[in-house]
This record gives C-alpha cells, structure tokens and sequence, in this order.
C-alpha cells in the first residue's frame, strides 16, 4: 500500500521528467510544467484530507501515509517555486519577492509554502514524541493550506477568465469536508449506540 501510493505520488514528477528529456511538452513548456507541478500539489492535499475517510470505510492503515504524501506535497510546491523562479525570473530572488507584492496569485502561493514548512519539519516520529498534542495541533495548518493553495490556483485562472477548473476543485474539496464530517457524526453515533 505504502509502495502503490509513493509512486502514485513520484509518477507525474517522473513522467514530467521523462517529458523533458524528450522534448515533448507541447508548445508551452514552461505553462506545461507549471500546470502539471500545480495539479499534482492540489491533488496529494485533497488526498491527504481523504485519508481518514478511507481508513474508516475502505482501506485501514492508509492513514500511515499522510507524512509521506504530506512530504510530497512540500516537495512538488518547492520545485513549483523553483520552476517558477526560473521561467518567470532567471531564478533570481529579488524579482520574486516584488512579485509577492505586486501579485496576489503569488503572495497567496508564497504564503501555503512557508506554512508547509513547518509541517514537513516535524513529519518525523521524533517531532511527533517531542511536541505531543502540539503536534496534531500544528498539522491543523493544513487546513489554511488548503485553503491558500486553492486561492492560489483560482486567482491564476482568473486572470485567463478560466473558472471551471477551480470550480471542479473547489467542489472537491465540500464534497471531501462533507464526507469527513458525515463519516466523524456516524462514528460517534455508532459509538453511542454501542454504550
């Protein structure tokens, strides 16, 4: 399980890779490889919100690879970063930061990354052990995360008038809340019947 989801989650870095090597990115590459790093961040959050919807109705023990996707996720938006550097830049900083005050997409999207930071720093056992309940409580930041990373994608859309994708992720998004919280009220009741 843990092996099938860790190349679920490196496949579409490796397939951009190999993508590069070839030469085959279409007419845009660099939009390509910006677009396709973006999706695959949204796609392992949205996942990771899933996870305790899964272990409780399909897939026990999948909650142990939150970390890893977690992991993933910091990962995939540091080489979005870099990407971006690079393409829009020449990979020097100081035109980057103008922009994260000229550039709203930018700012909302500097902003989830740090507040990953944090999260991938203590995504060890270690962490864990050493802050306790203020582990679970400083991982309740993936929630802004989420939150910001939409923001950031629906702000980049908006200035091409394309509104449907960050409509379909959005949505995505209720329906996973919806199904945590219907799947945390039936556990409850299960709990209270079983007293």
């Amino acid at each position: 399980m843990f092996v099938c989801l860790w190349c679920w989650a490196a496949g579409p870095l490796l397939e951009l890779l190999a993508r590069i090597w070839l030469d085959a990115l279409g007419a845009n590459p660099q939009e390509e490889i910006l677009r396709g790093l973006g999706r695959q961040i949204l796609l392992i959050l949205w996942l990771v919100l899933l996870l305790p919807v899964l272990n409780r109705a399909w897939w026990p023990g999948i909650l142990q690879s939150r970390r890893m996707l977690g992991l993933w996720a910091f990962a995939y938006a540091l080489i979005h970063l870099l990407a971006y550097a690079q393409f829009e830049h020449d990979a020097t900083w100081q035109p980057l930061l103008e922009d994260a005050f000229r550039r709203p997409f930018v700012t909302v999207g500097l902003l989830a990354l740090l507040l990953m930071v944090p999260l991938a720093w203590t995504s060890n056992r270690r962490s864990m052990l050493r802050l306790g309940a203020g582990w679970k409580r400083l991982h309740q930041l993936i929630w802004p995360i989420v939150g910001l990373a939409l923001l950031h994608y629906a702000l980049h859309k908006s200035g091409k008038n394309d509104y449907l994708e960050p409509a379909i992720a959005a949505g995505t998004l209720l329906l996973i809340v919806w199904l945590r919280r219907s799947r945390r009220g039936s556990s409850r009741r299960g709990t209270l019947e079983g007293e």
